[in-house]
């Protein structure tokens, strides 16, 4: 079963939108738990708190944390999940950019595009559900990494690093070689002491630098390049 958070200050709305979502989920013969939420403060204590949803339907306009504010602080704790912004104004600026927002759709068009909104959400969480994470679990925060998604990892101080395809950073307290070994190995290949690469972010190599898909560059010698070149071979074969 799926838990759903909607989240919309305007209790008409929440009404409308809660009842299509079970409906929808209804034809799909797929179990749902819905919260609804007319504070959106709330919905924040709820996430500060660990407490997350699979699918997360937030209005844009609201007191308190607005929409975006809500997908920001969600994507500060997980990248679990699949969020789908709504508003009433057409031409509403979005700034989502980074906050891996899954659809935006407009409230009087709901009828026509919400249903097809959680079908794809479904084929998406299906697909995280096959997708093994790399989970950080610690006093602070849970969150759960998609693979897929981890452009590169690097070691600082005490801390692994985890660049993420959306630009952001998670860290975890532990060593290169321990993280290696949670990793997906056909996918992640460990380039030096430093630094381990998602080799399906790799672009090109150019001398002695690896330039990722984000325009990255990472340094290395040439001894690894030339490794990393035999590995990128069969990891392309394979994909082909």
């Amino acid at each position: 079963m799926y838990k759903a958070a909607i989240c919309d200050d305007n209790s008409r709305y929440l009404e409308i939108t809660e009842t299509a979502v079970r409906e929808c989920f209804d034809k799909k013969n797929c179990g749902i738990w819905i919260r609804g939420f007319t504070d959106s403060d709330v919905l924040a204590e709820e996430i500060e708190e660990g407490k997350l949803y699979d699918i997360y339907i937030l209005d844009i306009a609201m007191e308190r944390y607005s929409g975006l504010e809500l997908a920001r602080l969600i994507r500060s704790r997980t990248s679990h999940g699949v969020i789908l912004l709504l508003t009433a104004y057409r031409d509403y600026a979005v700034e989502a950019c980074g906050l891996d927002v899954f659809r935006y759709l407009l409230k009087e068009r709901l009828d026509e595009d919400l249903e097809p909104a959680l079908h794809a959400a479904l084929e998406r969480l299906e697909e995280q559900e096959r997708e093994q994470p790399y989970v950080i679990n610690n006093q602070r925060k849970y969150v759960k990494l998609r693979q897929r998604d981890i452009v590169y990892i690097y070691k600082y101080q005490k801390n692994v690093i985890f660049v993420m395809r959306s630009g952001r950073e998670e860290k975890d307290r532990t060593t290169l070689q321990d993280a290696y070994k949670r990793l997906d190995q056909t996918m992640m290949y460990f380039l030096d002491r430093g630094t381990i690469l998602n080799l399906r972010h790799v672009q090109r190599i150019a001398d002695d630098q690896v330039i990722m898909a984000d325009g990255r560059s990472i340094p290395s010698s040439s001894e690894h390049i030339a490794e990393l070149k035999k590995h990128l071979h069969t990891y392309w074969g394979r994909e082909g």
